[in-house]
């Protein structure tokens, strides 16, 4: 045990020994090339919404959840007053965004397949409160792009 802790020491030791003392002006560049990332996320985000058009009147919004250059995840929120959509709706919905990101991606020239970019559009919908106040929300489903078939697959909650 303590030769493997003499070992892992030794090693960080000799990688913080490794490393350059010019680490402000890394830390610059790592957050200009993180700044660079979120633009681009931002603008294809944007792109996704125009592609898609006006939304459907079921729909209280999309969502963006979480993305980065490789991985994009969305929420299709269905409004609380209407009906829960079928599992035909969900999937067909769902399906719509993930394809109109595929699309804007191809249209900037990558290569989702190539590049296994993620892409998952969530469906929920809100269903009031719950006992300490906070919105409850159903999972109805989830589409999401599968980069080794190139298909778009649908999952039930």
């Amino acid at each position: 045990v303590r030769v493997r802790i003499f070992l892992i020491s030794a090693f960080f030791v000799a990688l913080v020994g490794c490393t350059d003392n010019d680490s402000g002006a890394d830390a610059a560049q790592i957050d200009r090339s993180l700044e660079k990332e979120k633009a681009e996320v931002l603008a294809i985000e944007e792109l996704v919404r125009e592609k898609l058009g006006s939304f459907d009147e079921r729909w209280q919004g999309l969502e963006f959840l979480d993305s980065t250059k490789g991985s994009y995840r969305f929420a299709v929120n269905y409004r609380e007053d209407v009906a829960t959509p079928s599992s035909g709706d969900i999937s067909k919905d769902t399906s719509e965004v993930v394809r109109a990101t595929l699309q804007t991606l191809m249209d900037q020239g990558r290569k989702p397949a190539e590049e296994w970019v993620s892409v998952q559009v969530h469906a929920r919908q809100f269903a009031g409160k719950g006992a300490t106040g906070e919105q409850l929300v159903r999972r109805l489903g989830k589409s999401s792009y599968n980069f080794n078939t190139d298909q778009i697959e649908f999952e039930s909650p």
